[in-house]
Parts: structure tokens; sequence; C-alpha cells
């Protein structure tokens, strides 16, 4: 199932543009000619993500964040009775010569739509103009690729998430963005359909330390 294919949108939360509006004023009598940005996806995400979170840790303060903000959200929403029931999970296994990462919380989940429509839209915030939330998606969102060793990797993610009709899905996350696609066999754990939340799943570059 791809976004286009619902009848109706599973975005649960408000989109929110920056503060600044720029040409918002303007008035013009006629447009001669439009000139849309066309950008070369890769290397406009390389230098995002690498520029903003030039530290590793940011790769686990960044999910982390989100996933405070994920449980909050399904606490205020009445999906769980109070934030003691949330659950955030960062688990570390040997395979072989690597290490891979579970990071996991029972929040809200990302729904298809929301992949299609916010995570995947660069520069756009859930929370923004909340004082209490963080973006549940946003700009953080790229610091996860620095524990997979930068944007040259990816990472697998598990979603299942609440309030809408749609069960738990995996994809793999590149630069050029996610791809849905079935679990792989050597998946540590993965989300079951009363499993609701985030689950990510990175081998975690070897020159990070454990």
């Amino acid at each position: 199932m791809t976004p286009d294919e619902n009848d109706e949108s599973s975005v649960r939360f408000d989109e929110e543009m920056g503060v600044h509006h720029g040409g918002n004023g303007m008035e013009a009598t006629e447009t001669k000619r439009t000139y849309d940005f066309e950008v070369e996806t890769e290397p406009v995400f390389k230098r995002l993500a690498e520029d903003i979170y030039q530290g590793q840790e940011a790769g686990i303060r960044e999910p982390l964040t989100n996933s405070i903000t994920s449980v909050i959200r399904a606490t205020n929403e009445g999906y769980l009775e109070n934030s003691d029931e949330g659950i955030i999970v960062f688990e570390l296994y040997e395979e072989g010569n690597a290490l891979r990462l579970t990071l996991r919380d029972n929040g809200v989940g990302i729904t298809r739509d929301e992949l299609d429509k916010v995570v995947t839209q660069i520069g756009k915030s859930t929370s923004r103009s909340s004082e209490n939330l963080t973006g549940k998606f946003g700009m953080g969102f790229l610091a996860t690729w620095m524990l997979a060793g930068g944007t040259d990797g990816g990472f697998g993610m598990y979603s299942n998430p609440r309030g809408v009709d749609e069960g738990p899905f995996f994809g793999f996350w590149d630069n050029s963005g996610f791809s849905e696609m079935d679990p792989p066999s050597s998946s540590v754990a993965g989300l079951s359909e009363d499993d609701y939340g985030v689950q990510f799943e990175i081998f975690v570059d070897q020159t990070i330390s454990s």
C-alpha cells in the first residue's frame, strides 16, 4: 500500500512551517513565469545531516527525544493511562564483528502518510509552536544516520501506529528515502499487531565504541 492509495490521510499531527514566510506580503498583478526548486537529494541530504549533527552522540540524543515526545503524545491522547506506562528501550547486540543497536518506544508510531508528508519533508515539524514537546519528526530525524556511519549508510525501521487501521510495517531508510519491504529474517524483534510505536534497527558504524 502506498500513501496515495489511502482514501483518507492518516497524518495525525498539525504540520507546521517555519516562523518566517518570505514573500507572503508581496503583491503582483501578474506572474510571468515560475521557477521551481529542484533538489539533488543525495548531496543536500548529506550536507544537512553531517553539518547539523557533527557529533555521533546526536544519533542517540535525537531518537531518544523523539521517543519521549511520542510517549507523551500517546499519554495525552489516552492510549496510555499515564507516562509511567511509556517504554523506551535501547539494546545493543553483538553479531559477529558488528554491533546492532535496537531503539524502541511504545508511543504513537508513524503512519505511512506521515512518512510521505512529514518525515521525508526535511524541515517540517509537528511541534515547533509547542513549549512542552519537541518535534515528533523534523530535522532531528537526520541524526539517526550518525550511528550508521553517515548518510552513505542506512537503517531499518518498524512502525505500528496508534489510532489508525494500518498494522505494523517495516522498511529501510537510505539517503534516497524510505523503502517498505518484508522484515529481514535476521531481525532481532519487530512489532506485532499489539505492539505499538516505532523500532529502529541500526548496524552501528565500526568507528563508534559501545
